[in-house]
């Protein structure tokens, strides 16, 4: 039997001694659970978050530091010219809405972003079903002197390992009289060849906000070109002259 551990489990076990932050209505769960591993601490604002877990840091604490995706925005200029310049590296968990089951239109927006803005001010990032080991990622980075977020997805705890998908509907159709293909193959066989494969549907691709590196967008000149200034008509110039 597998024994499955929880992501609060998991950041527990890579050495946060507390948990700050901004919660997040779509990581209530997750939460939850970090309040029962740990000391948890609620904060009005992510950027005083952001200055509370360096001051924390300084004081020889190890504090894990939440919010959301929506929030890690604000964070930008308390992560630069406060944690980088005084050289604390923090360590960032950040609900990343508008992915996964989360696809309302103005969380998708704010969802296709966090990874741009992370990469753009030299914080780390990746995932917790890309971190087989969390305490190493985390320690690493810290060594480093680097920032580093944890984008985690809504819903659930989180659990490790992560549960095998199941595969999506198959097309399969009854395989014919006489057909010769063992029962593996008949979905191949049995299929018509007037009745072409059935498209794969939006279910079987990652979100928009995975795909990685984001396209770059059209270089725009700058200042935009002035329009043309239309000749003078004939009849204006007749009576000029």
């Amino acid at each position: 039997m597998t024994t499955t551990t929880t992501l609060a489990e998991r950041l527990r076990d890579a050495g946060f001694d507390c948990a700050l932050g901004v919660p997040d209505s779509h990581l209530t769960a997750l939460i939850d659970s970090l309040d029962q591993a740990m000391p948890g601490h609620r904060v009005p604002r992510e950027d005083a978050a952001a200055v509370a877990a360096v001051g924390m840091t300084i004081a020889g604490g190890r504090p894990l530091l939440y919010m959301k995706n929506a929030g890690l925005f604000t964070t930008g200029d308390a992560l630069t010219s406060l944690a980088a310049d005084a050289a604390v590296p923090l360590a960032l968990l950040v609900g990343w809405a508008g992915t996964g089951t989360d696809r309302l239109p103005h969380h998708v927006v704010t969802g296709e972003r966090p990874t741009g803005f992370l990469t753009g001010l030299g914080i780390a990032w990746t995932t917790p079903d890309r971190a087989t080991d969390l305490n190493t990622w985390f320690c690493a980075h810290r060594d480093a002197g680097r920032h580093c977020a944890l984008l985690v997805q809504p819903g659930g705890l989180h659990r490790w390992p992560p549960a095998t998908p199941s595969p999506p509907p198959s097309c399969r159709r009854p395989t014919p009289a006489g057909c010769r293909c063992s029962s593996a193959t008949a979905s191949c066989a049995g299929r018509s060849r007037r009745s072409p494969p059935r498209a794969r549907t939006a279910s079987c691709r990652w979100p928009a906000a995975w795909d990685w590196p984001p396209a770059s967008p059209p270089d725009t000149p700058w200042p935009p070109a002035r329009p043309a200034r239309a000749a003078p008509s004939s009849s204006r110039a007749t009576a000029t002259t």
